[in-house]
């Protein structure tokens, strides 16, 4: 019954201090490409040699541990496979037990969860990728919740940094009411427009506002957007925003709109101007005005 277990089987006896391995499966041995041979009859301690550096010292804790009276273990290990040289991740649960003769014996299991490491590694290499992403774009971003109306900003990054730049806390509750205070009332309707489209389930929505945190700092022209997660029944539950301070490009255009109408009310002719465009995108990027 032992070999046809669907997972590693090693057991273990304690023998004058030392925990020996008596048996163990050819599941167990196939994953790190060995034999019966390797292990039976030997001191499990040396099975530290089949891991990765890492990981052996923990090894050795642990076999010792149950030496001296622990009777519970639940870890995860990199095995080297003997055949392909990769390394296999095992979750390796133990437990001591004793039988009916009084024999005392220790079963140890081991799953094969290389797959899943590599899926939280992938993961990860994702979530930075995204997050430098979000860092090389200067956007704000946070969590809506529908419920609640409250706004959780991400706590790293480039998000962290610009809310303690112009003093935004990282949760704000009552949203969009509290907006309403802060944002100039010619934007009212743009906000309101913006949450309702939320609120009905609207997969993306965007708008353009004008935010003045404080006193000491410039009004803010902000290009806001959210994605809006429902669900089962299709109900909005929460919502991810972004900010993208166009504070720049949007000077740059009132400037030049500015001289325009300087230009056509004026009949003004003694000024140089340049300017600096992307046509592309059809935008202003910079405009200066030089009087003779």
């Amino acid at each position: 019954t032992l070999y046809h277990i669907p997972c590693g089987i090693c057991i273990g006896k304690i023998n004058f201090g030392k925990l020996v391995c008596i048996s163990a499966n050819e599941y167990f041995t196939n994953l790190i490409g060995s034999t019966e041979d390797d292990f039976v009859g030997k001191d499990i301690d040396g099975v530290s040699a089949w891991l990765h550096p890492d990981d052996a010292g923990r090894w050795k804790k642990v076999t010792a541990e149950f030496c001296s009276g622990v009777d519970t273990t639940d870890e995860l290990y990199r095995f080297k496979n003997k055949n392909t040289d990769d390394y296999v991740w095992l979750r390796m649960k133990g437990c001591k037990t004793r039988l009916v003769n009084d024999e005392e014996l220790i079963y140890f299991t081991f799953t094969d969860e290389t797959e899943l490491k590599r899926s939280e590694t992938r993961e990860s290499a994702l979530r930075e990728l995204y997050a430098s992403s979000i860092d090389s774009a200067k956007l704000v971003v946070w969590e809506y919740d529908v419920a609640t109306h409250t706004v959780t900003f991400d706590s790293n990054g480039y998000t962290a940094r610009r809310c303690k730049e112009i003093g935004l806390t990282q949760v704000f509750h009552n949203v969009p009411e509290i907006l309403y205070k802060i944002i100039p009332q010619e934007y009212h309707t743009e906000i309101k427009r913006l949450y309702d489209d939320v609120f009905a389930g609207k997969p993306n929505t965007v708008a353009d506002i004008v935010f003045h945190p404080s006193s000491d700092i410039s009004p803010l022209f902000l290009h806001l957007s959210y994605t809006t997660i429902l669900d089962n029944s299709g109900k909005p539950v929460k919502a991810y925003g972004t900010s993208q301070d166009m504070t720049k490009q949007k000077t740059a255009e009132m400037q030049y709109e500015h001289e325009v109408t300087y230009m056509n009310t004026e009949h003004k002719s003694g000024f140089i101007a340049k300017g600096h465009y992307d046509l592309t995108a059809n935008k202003v990027l910079g405009y200066y005005k030089v009087d003779k």
